[in-house]
């Protein structure tokens, strides 16, 4: 916001795309993994993604690259300061908020209450 507040007077727009679990090889780079390995972290890495967010599926590197091209477009020519979150809903709220088999923060009261 800093950056975006004082660079606008030369018209530069500064934005943040924050990315959830992107299916790419960060973290087997990281922990020197490859083959086999890579590829079966990379899949638990995935299954993981699935059921930790709303949006059942790991990122793809596709999902970042089209949030950066908005960004980068005449579409987004108003906005700055600001972050896109392409994190498939990981940060909308409790699982509960999303996941109708996870008990919500008032199931206990409303049990208590019935």
């Amino acid at each position: 916001k800093v950056a975006a507040a004082d660079l606008a007077k030369d018209n530069i727009r500064v934005n943040a795309v924050v990315p959830g679990f992107i299916t790419t090889n960060i973290f087997t780079s990281a922990l020197g993994l490859e083959g086999q390995a890579r590829d079966h972290v990379n899949g638990v890495i995935a299954q993981t993604a699935a059921k930790a967010q709303p949006v059942k599926r790991a990122g793809r590197p596709e999902d970042i690259a089209a949030a950066v091209a908005y960004l980068a477009s005449d579409d987004a020519s108003f906005v700055t300061g600001t972050h896109i979150l392409v994190d498939g809903g990981m940060l909308i709220g409790t699982r509960a908020s999303w996941d109708d088999s996870v008990p919500g923060l008032f199931s206990a009261l409303e049990a208590a209450s019935a």
